[in-house]
């Protein structure tokens, strides 16, 4: 069967077959008060990632850190960004050297080597252990009250 009409077939299910594959996929009962809309979405969630693949670890991560964010403040944009957008050069002059990075989609490139972290970069540079936003400008040190 196309994955299409492995959707369309589960969008047709009653509850009770929704709750029975539920407990075949997942091993339990379907969470109280769960509606057949969102089992429904699982379900077919799940189909989805089995055939394609998952999200992966790093996403995974970023989806709980924003939702992380959202519960301490619901009224927080979901489009704030956790740093520089791909593409951007992060620029610091330091003891007479100018020193540009560019942000790319898994790290950042400094002298022709990639980098996973700016802190990696800020401690080759300076010789000490900096925080790499911070030195790079991203952050600044909060102010005790």
């Amino acid at each position: 069967m196309s994955l299409e009409s492995d959707i369309a077939a589960i969008e047709e299910l009653p509850k009770e077959d929704l709750v029975e594959r539920w407990r075949l996929l997942y091993g339990k009962e379907p969470p109280a008060g769960l509606s057949v809309k969102l089992m429904r979405g699982a379900l077919i969630y799940d189909l989805q990632a089995r055939r394609h693949g998952d999200l992966s670890s790093r996403t995974r991560t970023r989806l709980q850190r924003i939702a992380t964010r959202l519960e301490k403040n619901p009224d927080r944009s979901v489009l704030e960004t956790e740093g520089p957008s791909p593409g951007t050069r992060l620029t610091r002059d330091w003891h007479g050297s100018r020193h540009v990075v560019e942000v790319l989609s898994d790290g950042y490139a400094w002298q022709g080597a990639t980098y996973a972290s700016l802190s990696e970069i800020a401690r080759r540079i300076t010789g000490a252990r900096w925080s790499g936003p911070r030195f790079f400008g991203l952050k600044t040190r909060r102010k005790v009250a």
